[in-house]
């Protein structure tokens, strides 16, 4: 079980890390000051945001909460363009996202990446049990300041509400959001699906806060 979810969880109990501290974590102590490095250096604070969305996985159970997911988020948005058609004539491309192509790329203004598949944080490689390695990490050394992962597997009704609690956080008055209301954000999303499921941590306790 995570630090964050280490307690008391029955009802109506302050004994617990959630209740008490705003969890965020890092792979590493030089990956943090990696972090703090660039936002240092980068004040660029752009409204881009890409939503990619992956229903069906080749060998992986179909994800059904894809499309809900999608749809809470863009309807917080005040605009946005949508492509959801590909070319048959074009190129499919189906190779596997691998942390050591993500971790190469150099993103000089990424700030936030939420990746709400299975496992985004877990370290799936026995052999590598005491190296933090996993997809979440490849992206905060690839540039971005902040992510949120998950541990292990979620429900689909829970991605949805947790999703949809953290950017209409995020996205309340001014988009651009202060680097200490990222881990809050997710901090409170997860308040709100817990409070409905207080002594079942592990439909909520996955999710995880990288960052800066």
């Amino acid at each position: 079980m995570p630090f964050h979810a280490a307690g008391d969880h029955a009802p109506r109990s302050e004994r617990n890390v959630h209740n008490r501290a705003v969890s965020s974590y890092a792979p590493s102590i030089k990956a943090l000051a990696y972090s703090r490095e660039r936002l240092r250096k980068n004040d660029d604070r752009g409204e881009n945001m890409l939503l990619a969305t992956m229903t069906t996985t080749p060998g992986l159970p179909t994800l059904r909460g894809v499309e809900a997911e999608k749809e809470a988020i863009l309807k917080m948005l005040p605009a946005y363009l949508l492509l959801d058609k590909y070319d048959k004539a074009g190129r499919l491309v189906q190779d596997t996202m691998r942390v050591h192509s993500v971790s190469e790329l150099k993103l000089e203004s990424a700030r936030i990446a939420y990746l709400s598949a299975a496992s985004t944080a877990e370290n799936g490689a026995a052999r590598l049990g005491d190296e933090v390695i996993h997809l979440a990490s490849g992206f905060q050394i690839a540039g971005f300041a902040h992510v949120v992962g998950c541990l292990w597997p979620p429900e689909d009704a829970v991605c949805v509400e947790i999703a949809k609690g953290f950017y209409g956080t995020l996205f309340k008055g001014d988009i651009e959001t202060m680097d200490e209301d990222v881990a809050l954000a997710l901090h409170e999303a997860v308040s709100a699906v817990r409070e409905m499921e207080c002594d079942q941590p592990l439909k909520w306790a996955q999710f995880v806060h990288y960052g800066a």
